[in-house]
């Protein structure tokens, strides 16, 4: 039998939210174990993303002063970049925003994830 390993804190879920909190708890020195029902976490894909860049953050969010430790995105999860975002209201009128966005392989980005926490 092996030795049982003794954790502060146990993070369940080990999607975006799950895994920022791990990271920002082991950076603390806080012992965290992420538990996840995914094996391994990030699959099967719930969702494919589109997410603001981190310059797009700052822009969004001016007053934020720790915008670029909260928006790291793995370089190894972002599959394109985009420049603009289009939408069409319920109504069927179509508009056009300036935004620069990343659309993530969102398995990539979990894993990632989990592997900083």
């Amino acid at each position: 039998m092996s030795p049982q390993k003794k954790y502060q804190v146990i993070v369940i879920g080990g999607g975006p939210a799950g895994s920022t909190t791990a990271i920002y708890l082991a950076k603390r020195g806080i012992e965290v174990l992420v538990i996840d029902g995914r094996d391994p976490i990030g699959t099967p894909l719930q969702c494919g993303e589109l997410v603001p860049s981190n310059q797009e953050m700052k822009r969004l969010c001016p007053k934020v002063p720790e915008v670029d430790d909260l928006f790291q995105t793995p370089e190894s999860a972002i599959c394109r970049n985009v420049p603009e975002m289009h939408l069409v209201t319920p109504s069927g009128k179509r508009l056009r925003y300036d935004f620069d966005g990343l659309v993530l392989d969102r398995v990539a980005h979990d894993e990632a994830l989990v592997e900083r926490a």
